[in-house]
């Protein structure tokens, strides 16, 4: 029942670029269990995934080139057919990464891959900083521990550990999941930028199990609720069987940046989670949120 799209299963390089900087930016747990988790992957198209990597070998080019430089140029020195490279140039431009010198015709790259650099390597240092807190927050509960963040209008995926639960419960970094159905989502909505909450009430939400939240009404209750006791949960909101418990990663502004949370059975972590699960996680929230300099003062 988990919702993330596997590279195939986009029409072609506009649409599978486009996802794979997303992915990236993170500005993505739920995953592989014993039950069904996520859609099967279909069979891989080999000429879509040609197309990929002849788009990556232009930009790992163009990044050791000191000038800018034409089709022709680009299309010699890389022994490729210069419509072949013209067409994964324009989409590039198109998206943004790459820009065309209007008088001379040349290409290079575009200043988006110094802020996706920048983005990425924020995201590295929380992975850092949190993993710590993450394997002793394993070791104290023994169930699996993921650190998200948000991305756009979903939650990222970005570091996990495993549990040693009977049942393995884990996900791939880089899965991104909705906010209304789980809880590293419904603590984006609390703590996260309004426009989030602005964008969950312009919309109809998914309804992905019996158990869903798709009422503004009470989804707005429940993020009251998140907020007031600074931990959220979504027992089998999205997938049967399972729920998360996660809390608030703040940084040295008291802004959100992410979240950790546990991930099990919904018989090992319960719609009411036990006063130790809670404790645990809201500690290993905090102590990552001091590592990046938040100060209680300022809560």
């Amino acid at each position: 029942m988990f919702h993330f799209r596997p590279m195939d299963d986009y029409g072609g390089i506009d649409e599978a670029f486009e996802l794979f900087f997303k992915l990236l930016r993170i500005n993505r747990v739920y995953g592989r269990v014993i039950l069904s988790a996520g859609r099967p992957r279909k069979k891989e198209k080999p000429d879509e995934i040609k197309s990929v990597v002849l788009t990556f070998t232009i930009i790992e080019f163009l990044a050791k080139c000191d000038r800018p430089l034409g089709v022709t140029e680009i299309a010699t020195a890389l022994d490729l057919e210069k419509p072949r490279v013209y067409r994964h140039l324009r989409t590039l431009s198109d998206i943004g990464y790459i820009d065309q010198d209007s008088s001379t015709d040349k290409y290079c790259l575009s200043m988006k891959f110094f802020w996706l650099g920048k983005d990425v390597e924020s995201k590295i240092d929380l992975i850092s900083v949190s993993r710590p807190a993450m394997q002793q927050l394993k070791d104290t509960l023994g169930t699996a521990v993921t650190l998200s963040t948000i991305s756009e209008d979903n939650i990222c995926v970005l570091d996990i550990l495993r549990g040693s639960s009977q049942i393995d419960i884990s996900t791939r970094p880089g899965s991104t999941f909705p906010l209304h159905a789980t809880a590293q989502g419904k603590i984006a909505l609390a703590f996260g930028h309004s426009s989030l909450r602005d964008k969950i009430s312009n919309k109809a939400l998914e309804k992905f199990t019996t158990y869903t939240i798709i009422s503004d009404g009470i989804l707005a209750k429940e993020i009251e609720k998140v907020r007031s006791q600074n931990w959220a949960i979504a027992p089998e909101e999205i997938t049967l069987g399972i729920n998360a418990l996660a809390a608030p990663i703040l940084d040295h502004h008291n802004q959100l940046v992410g979240t950790i949370g546990i991930l099990s059975s919904i018989h090992e972590l319960t719609s009411k989670p036990t006063i130790k699960q809670i404790e645990a996680v809201k500690t290993a929230a905090l102590e990552i949120s001091i590592r990046l300099g938040f100060k209680r003062d300022n809560a």
